[in-house]
């Protein structure tokens, strides 16, 4: 059977000298801070997903939206075969309304100051977009 690459998407809220960042509390990157973000729906508009999943994950409403970059994970199972690879479509926002709410699979959600970064334990990939962007 041919398998196939997730599609997800990632965004990067930005606030003052800050950002969002959710504390996954399941799945990929559990207990690491991420961005909200996660599967494309099929049939989905990608944008649309990146809407629905920081409502989801965080209960804001953003605009701004603007495309960042990819990013991949893949993962390994012990005798080597692939056992997961997400494709990431990142994108930066801004917060339009809202208050700050973990849920879903976010068990915690914070601002952080773009100085403390290094100081929380990101995901990989994460860390690779705060990089390209020179924030990291």
């Amino acid at each position: 059977m041919k398998r196939y690459p997730i599609p997800a998407v990632g965004v990067f809220i930005f606030q003052d000298e800050g950002i969002y960042m959710i504390k996954k509390g399941r799945g990929i990157f559990e207990n690491q801070w991420c961005t909200p973000g996660g599967k494309i729906e099929y049939g989905e508009n990608i944008i649309d997903t990146v809407h629905r999943e920081v409502l989801e994950e965080t209960g804001l409403e953003i605009e701004n939206i603007k495309f960042i970059t990819y990013e991949q994970t893949v993962e390994h199972d012990t005798t080597g075969e692939v056992s997961r690879h997400f494709v990431f479509f990142n994108f930066q926002a801004t917060v339009k309304s809202g208050i700050p709410v973990a849920a879903d699979d976010a068990a915690e959600i914070r601002w952080i100051p773009l100085s403390e970064l290094k100081k929380i334990d990101l995901s990989e990939p994460t860390i690779r977009t705060f990089k390209l962007l020179g924030i990291y």
